[in-house]
């Protein structure tokens, strides 16, 4: 595991690292990806990253 604190720490690639994990393990995000149609593996920058509303979370279990 790489810390923000090292000099070689590279804030995008963690970015998307995480996106991607979160895509293909919870199940909410997941979801909410498909009924946007965005696909994962298209996505290659921090700012194409689809936020999901916190109330999202609020509301499923």
């Amino acid at each position: 595991m790489i810390s923000i604190f090292e000099n070689n720490f590279n804030f995008e690639n963690t970015a998307l690292e995480s996106f991607r994990f979160q895509a293909e393990n919870n199940a909410v995000y997941r979801n909410y990806l498909k009924l946007l149609n965005i696909k994962p593996n298209q996505i290659s920058n921090g700012s194409q990253i689809p936020f999901l509303p916190i109330s999202f979370f609020k509301t499923k279990k």
